[in-house]
């Protein structure tokens, strides 16, 4: 048996010990609710043109999301091909508009119209980012189409990279009417991926913006093509299979077995994008 002095000098080497690594682990978390949308989002805030990115057919639009007093700037080509929808694309967390310029004119060669949306805190535009701000954008960017463009609902097909994916699950799922929606290396949540990525750290409580595109994608009903990489190491194929299988149909999903995060066009995903593009009435 131990004497209780060694008991009294065991606990407290233990209390010596345990105390400062509870004292981090509370550190960690404040630091990162503290600092987590600059931790999320990773905008170019620098303005370009159209031009400037190469992509000089496209024109800069405003739009003014209801909870924001100034408007923001996005780029637009409308249809060569009046039977051909307008693609309503959302980027991922890094970057811009401009390094999107060009997907948006592989597409436009094909005579499919074309709305870049930048959000709030991007490319020079106003306000910072987080998930319900960029929802607001969303919902302006597609009533431009439909109210500033008379562009028919099923004539809009929203596109998804990335974290862009919760911006058109969730426009996709109060929107029925809508033409198509693709997702590219899209996730079932992000806080699915911030756990993969910080194992141990409290994330749903940590983390306010969520984009928990499985609450949504049960309600979509328009077709969808997702597209994704292999060996995508920010976002695992496994988190694309479960959003696939909580989808609706029609749905196709399309696996580049060397595809990574943000290289898919490397591996054939236009091809693939045009096929589901072409399939659309």
């Amino acid at each position: 048996m131990k004497k209780l002095s060694e008991i009294k000098i065991t606990r407290r080497k233990i209390k010596e010990v345990l105390i400062p690594v509870v004292l981090v682990y509370v550190l960690l978390h404040i630091f990162l609710f503290s600092n987590q949308r600059y931790l999320m989002y990773a905008p170019d805030t620098a303005r370009s043109s159209p031009a400037s990115a190469g992509a000089a057919d496209m024109m800069s639009v405003s739009v003014h999301p209801a909870d924001l007093n100034q408007s923001l700037e996005g780029w637009y080509k409308a249809p060569a091909d009046p039977s051909k929808p307008v693609i309503l694309y959302f980027h991922g967390d890094g970057g811009g508009i401009a390094g999107r310029a060009g997907v948006a004119q592989a597409l436009i060669k094909q005579g499919y119209g074309v709305l870049l949306a930048e959000y709030r805190g991007y490319s020079g535009n106003p306000g910072s980012p987080g998930e319900a701000g960029f929802y607001a954008d969303g919902d302006a960017y597609y009533d431009w189409l439909v109210k500033q463009e008379d562009i028919s609902e099923k004539k809009i097909v929203l596109y998804g990279e990335s974290l862009g994916s919760g911006i058109t699950t969730y426009l996709a799922s109060r929107h029925p009417n809508v033409g198509g929606m693709i997702i590219d290396g899209g996730f079932s949540s992000l806080t699915d991926v911030n756990k993969r990525s910080m194992p141990g750290v409290f994330v749903s409580l940590v983390y306010l913006d969520h984009y928990n595109n499985m609450d949504k994608i049960n309600k979509v009903v328009c077709p969808i093509l997702f597209i994704h990489g292999g060996r995508d190491r920010v976002v695992p194929l496994k988190m694309a299979e479960k959003l696939y299988k909580s989808a609706n149909q029609p749905k196709t999903m399309k696996v580049f077995p060397e595809g990574g995060h943000v290289n898919l066009y490397s591996f054939g995903a236009m091809d693939e994008v045009k096929i589901f593009l072409a399939s659309l009435k």
